[in-house]
């Protein structure tokens, strides 16, 4: 994809330097522009000063990732969503046994501390207690 077709799609856009524009977010409400768009050797740059995600421009303008960056490289919000659940899964192999002995460690830790433990604390703590006693 050129990246004529992805200016194409904005409005608002003025360009402020070579392979460089600013344009109207099109994922949020924008009355100033607010998305930066950068062209690279490999790749179209996008980036909203608001805050909204990259997938969510795309869509709004009806492209993809793969309109902007080559199919070898994996788009940053793909890596860390990736990430994401690699990280999940790796929490959900904690045994539950492993889970009760850390909030009980915690949980020594804070009271040799001098700190008090709220009630939530507490109720985390009494489920660790009976995930030790019952060996579940």
């Amino acid at each position: 994809m050129t990246p004529n077709t992805l200016i194409s799609r904005l409005q608002g856009v003025r360009q402020f330097g070579p392979d460089r524009w600013s344009a109207r977010c099109p994922a949020h409400d924008d009355s100033s522009p607010s998305l930066s768009v950068r062209v690279t050797d490999d790749r179209i740059l996008l980036y909203c000063h608001a805050g909204c995600d990259v997938s969510a421009i795309l869509a709004a303008i009806g492209l993809s990732w793969r309109d902007i960056c080559p199919e070898e490289r994996i788009p940053y919000e793909q890596a860390l969503a990736q990430g994401q659940r690699r990280q999940r899964q790796r929490l959900s192999e904690v045994s539950a046994q492993d889970w009760a002995r850390m909030v009980l460690k915690i949980a020594a830790a804070d009271i040799e501390r001098g700190r008090e433990l709220s009630l939530a604390d507490r109720a985390t703590l009494a489920q660790a207690q009976e995930v030790i006693r019952h060996g579940r």
